[in-house]
């Protein structure tokens, strides 16, 4: 396949990937998945080692879903030409990882690995944070949301955002809890996720439960 480089060209290669099926669909995705990692490399230093995550974590997406729908590829479709369109895409995969590991429907290998995958790309938004304002994306990371809830945030005034030239937000960070120790808490949780989950001994449902919601627990006090 070419290089995909305008939005009407990516919305032609999304919507012609979810028609396939079987090995061409899965060939379709991982180029997809390599395309979106291209693009988001050099703003959250996502080189070397990332691109089997990133495979996986669509691949993840697809069997749920979660993946092929108008948001998802409208976010695509403008990545690397709006503002903030990557991180807003990175926030997007993470939040829609985030609740296959909170589905009880899903088995619990599959939310364990969820739940992981999720974790990272929150890190890789929040790492490139921009004190004292936040972007949507960064917003979504920190709380284990997608983007879309975000904005009802802002739309429902639960939260304080002031709007850029360029029609994005700025979310002053005074307002939310400190991420230092929303960071740690998930590390935590993710560490202890990934070290069951190498054992011989599976999570049960309900340890799964309690480390998710421990995880998000702060999205309450918003």
């Amino acid at each position: 396949m070419s290089h995909i480089i305008s939005p009407e060209e990516r919305a032609i290669e999304w919507r012609e990937t979810s028609a396939q099926r079987g090995e061409a669909r899965e060939r379709r995705l991982h180029y997809l998945a390599v395309h979106m990692l291209e693009e988001l490399r050099s703003e959250f230093d996502l080189y070397g080692g990332y691109e089997d995550e990133f495979v996986e974590s669509l691949l993840v997406l697809d069997a749920h879903d979660e993946l092929f729908d108008h948001e998802m590829m409208t976010v695509y479709q403008f990545v690397g030409t709006d503002e903030d369109s990557g991180g807003r895409l990175l926030a997007l995969v993470a939040g829609r990882l985030g609740s296959i590991a909170d589905a009880e429907s899903a088995a619990s290998d599959v939310r364990v690995r969820a739940a992981t995958l999720a974790e990272m790309w929150r890190e890789r938004v929040l790492s490139v944070a921009d004190e004292p304002y936040l972007s949507v994306a960064q917003v979504a990371a920190r709380y284990g949301v997608t983007p879309q809830a975000v904005y009802k945030w802002i739309q429902k005034g639960r939260i304080r955002a002031e709007e850029t030239p360029g029609g994005s937000y700025r979310l002053p960070t005074g307002q939310f809890r400190t991420s230092r120790t929303t960071l740690e808490s998930r590390a935590r949780t993710r560490r202890r996720l990934v070290e069951r989950a190498s054992t011989s001994k599976p999570l049960t449902d309900d340890e799964i439960a309690e480390t998710i919601r421990e995880a998000r627990h702060e999205q309450d006090g918003l």
